[in-house]
């Protein structure tokens, strides 16, 4: 495991070739960009293309970091990951309800060709979407 700023865990599940983030607490914005930004180095030494995000502890975040996440952060990834990304994100019950309304999960879910996100409250559900994406992928 790595502890990457203090508020985020990583962890690199190669039994299931997943890379695990956990905010442990709620967290600010700069912390919050560096977590993600350490995340994508760790990422990158794994060769990791399948992410669950647990926010559970974390939270919602701040308009401008949700923005920050889907104009900077997935772009930037686009253009450094010449392969298809899948994410998984953990949430609280009332944290999907703002995602449903304020984000909506169908501009996530078809966020990009490259790039595929999901919205779980269940971790079960989101290692179940994650594997089966790995299958998907290695069919093709």
């Amino acid at each position: 495991m790595v502890d990457v700023a203090g508020n985020l865990s990583v962890t690199f599940r190669s039994d299931l070739n997943i890379l695990v983030c956990r905010f442990i607490q709620p967290t600010a914005s700069a912390l919050l960009r560096s977590g993600y930004e350490n995340a994508l180095k760790i990422a990158q030494e794994y060769e990791a293309r399948f992410w669950l995000f647990d926010l559970r502890r974390r939270g919602p975040a701040q308009a401008e970091d949700e923005n920050w996440i889907l104009e900077i952060f997935f772009p930037q990834l686009e253009n450094i990951t010449p392969t298809t990304l899948y994410f998984a994100y953990l949430v609280t019950p009332s944290h999907l309800l703002h995602v449903r309304e304020i984000i909506d999960l169908n501009k996530l879910a078809h966020y990009s060709p490259h790039i595929y996100i999901a919205v779980f409250d269940s971790e079960a559900k989101a290692i179940e979407w994650l594997i089966l994406n790995q299958t998907a992928a290695t069919e093709l």
